[in-house]
């Protein structure tokens, strides 16, 4: 199947690289090609971007909430221990099943450790690296 797409693909690109005119099947197969490939691709990326750019809110904020005022260290620590606390327990199931944190968690670290994981779709950032970069961007 695969073989069939790049011969086809071939051909196209050699015809219009001739000048010469496209087929109406092949206008309405590269539309196809594009819309599969680039439109929904990218619909996928700037939906999980902005999936990103939330987990990174809540991370943020998580840290302003429960750890204000302390050097950069201790908070780095303290988040990487929540995060992989909140880890152990964590559950792809969660994401389908509760898209929204439990009422018990208000107030609490768990309700933002909670948006982080959905976001993430159960994988977050755990080195030090990537959550300094995190907790340093102004986005």
């Amino acid at each position: 199947m695969k073989g069939e797409f790049i011969e086809r693909l071939a051909v196209v690109r050699d015809r219009l690289v001739a000048g010469g005119e496209l087929i109406a099947g092949d206008r309405a197969w590269l539309a196809e090609v594009i819309e599969t490939t680039l439109i929904r691709r990218s619909r996928r990326g700037l939906a999980r971007e902005a999936a990103l750019r939330r987990r990174n809110i809540a991370i943020r904020e998580l840290v302003r909430a429960f750890q204000p005022g302390r050097p950069r260290a201790i908070q780095m620590a303290w988040l990487i221990a929540e995060l992989r606390r909140y880890e152990r327990r964590w559950h792809a199931r969660d994401k389908r099943t509760r898209l929204s944190p439990p009422a018990s968690y208000a107030g609490r670290p768990e309700a933002l450790l909670h948006q982080i994981f959905v976001a993430g779709d159960g994988r977050v950032p755990l080195s030090a690296k990537q959550l300094r970069r995190i907790l340093l961007s102004r986005e």
